[in-house]
C-alpha cells in the first residue's frame, strides 16, 4: 500500500460527524453542523395565510426574512410551544430556513462509521427525512435519528416557502 494510499485510509477510517442533538417530540435528532447557521429562542412568528400547517410563518432575522418550520408538526405530531423550544436556522438548498424544535441538546461528535441505514423492513412514516441512524449517548434514550435536511421539503414546498419569504420583503 503506498503512502498516499494508507493516508486516505486512514482518513476515511477516522471521519467524524458532527451534529446538533435536538429534541422533537421523543426523539432525539441530528442535524449536520455545517448546515446549521444559528439557534434562535423562539422567535415572533408572523403567519401567513395558505401555507401549509407545518410552515408557522415568516420572521425577520438580520434584515432577511426567512420562513419558519414547525418539525413537530411536519413529523405528524401535535404543535406545541413551550420555554425549551428553539429555532435552528439552517442552510437549505442555497435558501435559510428555521426549525422549530422542542430543544437544542448539545453538538456532538461521533465516528462516521458509526452511522447506521434505516431498516428497509420498518414502515415509518418520514423515513425520507432521514439519513441514517447513530448510537444514542448516555444522555440520550435510543438512537440517534441524523436529518436528511435537504430532504425536509420537496420542491413544491421549497417553492411556496421562497414564495413566502418575498411576500415578507414585499410588506417591509
Amino acid at each position: 500500500m503506498s503512502a498516499v494510499t494508507n493516508r486516505i485510509s486512514k482518513s476515511a477510517e477516522n471521519a467524524e460527524t458532527v451534529v446538533v442533538v435536538c429534541v422533537i417530540g421523543t426523539g432525539h435528532y441530528g442535524v449536520p453542523v455545517e448546515k446549521v447557521r444559528e439557534v434562535l429562542l423562539p422567535p415572533e412568528v408572523t403567519r401567513l395565510p395558505g401555507m401549509p400547517g407545518f410552515i408557522e410563518g415568516i420572521i425577520r432575522l438580520r434584515g432577511q426574512v426567512i420562513p419558519i418550520v414547525d418539525l413537530r408538526t411536519r413529523f405528524g405530531l401535535k404543535a406545541e410551544i413551550h420555554a425549551e423550544c428553539r429555532a435552528v436556522v439552517v442552510t437549505m438548498s442555497g435558501r435559510t430556513i428555521g426549525f422549530l424544535v422542542d430543544a437544542v441538546l448539545a453538538v456532538r461528535r461521533f465516528p462516521s462509521r458509526a452511522i447506521r441505514p434505516l431498516p428497509q423492513d420498518i414502515p415509518m412514516e418520514g423515513r425520507e427525512f432521514l439519513a441514517g441512524v447513530a448510537p444514542a449517548s448516555e444522555d440520550e434514550k435510543g438512537l440517534l435519528l441524523l436529518l436528511d435536511v435537504e430532504k425536509i421539503l420537496n420542491m413544491e414546498e421549497q417553492t411556496a416557502l421562497a414564495g413566502a419569504s418575498l411576500a415578507g420583503v414585499a410588506r417591509r
